[in-house]
This record gives structure tokens, sequence and C-alpha cells, in this order.
């Protein structure tokens, strides 16, 4: 009885093992957050397990580095199970970001008993965006600052005259967007 015991749970063990999930992406919305903009931070995982619920995910903002983390419940069935886990930031100030998800994953879960934690987490991944602060300027009012772009429209090579006015004022970073973004 004894060595049934043993292989069941050497079997448990390894189903544990080969059930972990990967973060297969993670991507920032919108591409190029400026400071007024929410951010969402989706990332996308798979599991070798049947369900894959979300148990609790969360991050918190220390300086410029968001550590997060998201714990999942599996079930016992081996099939794949994909699922994107949202992360909601308000805005934050301009700066660069380092946003680094550890993934862990667990077994049990509703209806069935509590889940499991995790041992060690199953993956990790970091995503670095930037926030800026963009210098808006007014399009029906361009005609009174003296700055051209040109050829418009263009291929990738874009030329540029400014006054010396503009050029000493304290615009120090001019950000074009093209008509999509």
């Amino acid at each position: 009885m004894r060595k049934i015991l043993t292989i069941i749970f050497c079997l448990f063990l390894y189903s544990l093992a080969q059930s972990q999930g990967t973060i297969s992406n993670i991507t920032v919305s919108p591409v190029n957050p400026t400071i007024s903009d929410t951010i969402y931070i989706y990332a996308d995982l798979t599991f070798s397990s049947s369900d894959c619920d979300l148990e609790y995910s969360g991050f918190t903002i220390v300086g410029n580095s968001i550590p997060a983390s998201s714990h999942h419940c599996l079930g016992m069935l081996t099939t794949i199970c994909q699922i994107t886990d949202t992360f909601k930031i308000n805005p934050l100030s301009a700066g660069i970001y380092d946003f680094t998800l550890t993934l862990s994953s667990g077994f049990g879960g509703a209806p069935g008993p509590p889940c499991t934690p995790g041992i060690v987490p199953d993956d990790y991944d970091t995503i670095q965006f930037e926030v800026i602060n963009p210098t808006l300027i007014n399009a029906n009012n361009t005609s009174q600052l003296d700055f051209t772009f040109y050829p418009n429209p263009n291929e990738g090579l874009l030329y540029y005259n400014i006054s010396q006015d503009l050029f000493l004022s304290n615009i120090n970073e001019i950000v074009i967007f093209s008509s999509n973004g």
C-alpha cells in the first residue's frame, strides 16, 4: 500500500511540474502613453492544465519599477488553457518604467478545495515602456509659430526649420505622430 501511495504522490508532483504556466507576451496600451493616459498592461498566459482561473493579481509602483504578480488555479485535465491578465495603471508621471510580472499557479479552487499557493514562480517577464509629457501645440494656431516640416507627406526622411525664438524657448522636445498614432 505504501508503494502505491508513493507512486501516486510522485505522479502528482510530476503533474504539478508539468502544469506550470508561461508568459507568452506582454503588451502596453496605448503604445506611446502620455502623462494623461490610463495604461493597460496585457499579459498573454498559457497553461498546460484545464481551467486557469485567476485567483489573485496585483502590482505596486516603486519609483519607476512596477512589480506585479498573478496566481492562477489549475484543473487536473491536461488541456491547454490560454488567458490574458489585464493590469490597469492610472496615469503616471513622465519617465521610463519597468513592468515585471511574476506568474505562479496552484491546484484547486471553487467549487472544490482552496487553491494551493505556488511553491516557486512558473515564469516571469519584464517589459519597459516610456511615458511622455508632450508639449501640445494647438494645430489651429500653428501660423503664430515659426516652424515647418517637409516634405509632407513623406516616406521616412523629414526635414525641419524652426525659428531661433522657438529654438531658445522652453520647448525641449518635439514629438511628431503620424495620423495613425
